[in-house]
């Protein structure tokens, strides 16, 4: 199969993954009642990329002039975020146990520490290069708003105006 016809199959089967990832269910009749009974002092959101930010986000990697790994550009169809107040003073013991961690799934957990406008724990799920990961953000209550803040910069720079 020549690339072009390659690319065009890949796209359709990736747009195809999205749209299922839009109609789970799941997450909204099992989990967010539990959170919202049990643990109403946190938030928890989740969200599918919307296909045009998908497809922005796909523009602005082919753009780059260092070569990227394709499947970065995939990494979040599937987003969730739970805010938790005072996670920084445990962040650490969730990344070491999550680094240690022998069963595969988490196959990236790191801190992205962009201070003074970007702080969370960023762990992506999946089992290896061969799937779609998902990606959970954890952060502290107090830096929600600066990293709502970094994000809406964030994405407005990949869409050329900022």
């Amino acid at each position: 199969m020549q690339s072009r016809e390659a690319n065009s199959v890949l796209f359709e089967t990736t747009i195809k993954y999205r749209n299922k990832l839009v109609n789970y269910q799941l997450i909204d009749t099992d989990l967010m009642p539990l959170v919202k009974k049990d643990w109403p002092q946190f938030r928890f959101n989740y969200r599918t990329k919307l296909e045009d930010s998908f497809i922005t986000k796909l523009q602005w990697y082919l753009k780059r002039d260092q070569p990227f790994y394709v499947f970065k550009s995939f990494n979040d169809f599937f987003g969730a975020r739970l805010v938790i107040p005072d996670f920084r003073s445990f962040e650490q013991k969730i990344l070491d146990y999550y680094v240690a961690k022998s069963d595969n799934m988490i196959v990236r957990a790191y801190i992205r520490d962009d201070s003074p406008r970007y702080h969370g724990l960023h762990l992506y799920i999946g089992s290896g290069n061969s799937k779609f990961l998902w990606e959970f953000q954890i952060w502290d209550k107090l830096d929600e708003a600066d990293n709502l803040a970094s994000h809406a910069i964030h994405e407005r720079r990949k869409e050329g105006k900022g």
